[in-house]
């Protein structure tokens, strides 16, 4: 019952993140954003007084970020992962071993990452695939090696998918 319960909560982590990631360029109804008269603190634009600091640098067309503890995961469009250490700054880049070919055309490719809470070197991933000349996304659950993050499980796949917004 147990492998059960596990599964349950790891495929409805999945569905979210893919509710997520599939809503992410949706707009209100008719293309018009309602603007408060009285915005909050959070809608307001920034101000200028924070402070900035740059922790990382030469990234190959960086798509998601999301972190874990004392290190963000960043997904690169060509099917790796950067892992960056937020006090030392050191980076690490490994390529993600994926059980279909990476399709990196129009705007396709490692499109979203989310490390799963509590298992810092598992993540789900969302990537774009060509099938008999079709574009179709996936929903992956992967792993973290030494030399590799690689595919451990299929969620989801033969979502359409298209050269503009996947």
């Amino acid at each position: 019952m147990n492998q059960c319960l596990r599964r349950i909560y790891s495929n409805s982590l999945a569905i979210i993140f893919l509710v997520i990631i599939l809503t992410a360029c949706s707009g209100k109804e008719g293309g018009k954003e309602e603007v408060s008269e009285n915005p909050t603190p959070a809608e307001q634009p920034a101000s200028g007084s924070g402070v900035e600091e740059q922790i990382v640098e030469k990234l190959d067309v960086p798509w998601s970020i999301t972190n874990a503890g004392r290190v963000f995961y960043i997904s690169e469009r060509n099917g790796t992962i950067v892992s960056v250490n937020k006090k030392t700054g050191e980076k690490i880049r490994l390529p993600v071993r994926f059980h279909k070919k990476l399709f990196t055309g129009g705007e396709g490719g490692l499109l979203g990452i989310e490390i799963i809470p509590g298992k810092e070197v598992e993540a789900f991933a969302y990537h774009t695939y060509e099938e008999n000349g079709n574009v179709f996304n996936r929903l992956i659950r992967i792993k973290k090696e030494k030399d590799a993050w690689i595919e451990t499980a299929l969620l989801l796949e033969g979502i359409p998918g298209s050269q503009i917004h996947k």
